[in-house]
C-alpha cells in the first residue's frame, strides 16, 4: 500500500465530529444532521480543516494548539463562520485532532486554506451530498 493509500484509509476510517452541533461525521456518507445545520445557517458549502500535524507529523500538543489558534484566526480574517471540531481516528492510533467546521466556504477556498496549513486533505461538502475527502496537492 502506498502512503497516499494508507492515508486515504486512515482518513476514511475516522471520525470527524462537532459537539457544539451534535455532528458526527463520515467520509461518504451523508449526514441529515449537517444539512439541517446548513439549512438554519443559509449555507450551501462547508468543509472540516485541520492545522494540527502537518503532512501528517505529529508535533506536540503546544505546537498543535498555536496552529489551531492561527486557523481559527485565517478563518475569522475570512469571513466564515467555524465551529470547534475533532478527527477522531477510529482505531485509536492517532490522538485526535482539533479541527474547526467552516461554514460558507467554496472548496477552492478550503483546499487553499488546508494548503496554507501543510495538510495532506480536508473534508469538503455541499447541503445534500455526502462528505468527501479532498487532497490538498491536487491542482483546484
Amino acid at each position: 500500500m502506498s502512503g497516499r493509500e494508507f492515508l486515504d484509509a486512515a482518513y476514511r476510517a475516522t471520525l470527524y465530529t462537532v459537539p457544539g452541533l451534535g455532528l458526527k461525521l463520515f467520509i461518504g456518507r451523508p449526514s441529515r444532521s449537517l444539512d439541517a445545520v446548513l439549512r438554519y445557517f443559509d449555507r450551501a458549502q462547508w468543509a472540516f480543516v485541520t492545522a494540527a500535524n502537518p503532512r501528517s507529523k505529529r508535533l506536540d500538543e503546544r505546537a498543535n494548539a498555536v496552529r489551531h489558534h492561527a486557523l481559527r484566526q485565517r478563518v475569522w480574517a475570512g469571513g466564515w463562520q467555524g465551529f470547534e471540531g475533532y478527527s477522531v481516528a477510529l482505531d485509536g492510533r492517532w490522538p485526535p485532532e482539533s479541527a474547526l467546521l467552516v461554514l460558507g466556504i467554496d472548496e477552492a477556498a478550503a483546499v487553499r486554506l488546508g494548503r496554507s496549513f501543510d495538510q495532506n486533505a480536508i473534508v469538503v461538502g455541499r447541503r445534500g451530498a455526502p462528505p468527501a475527502l479532498r487532497w490538498c496537492d491536487e491542482p483546484e
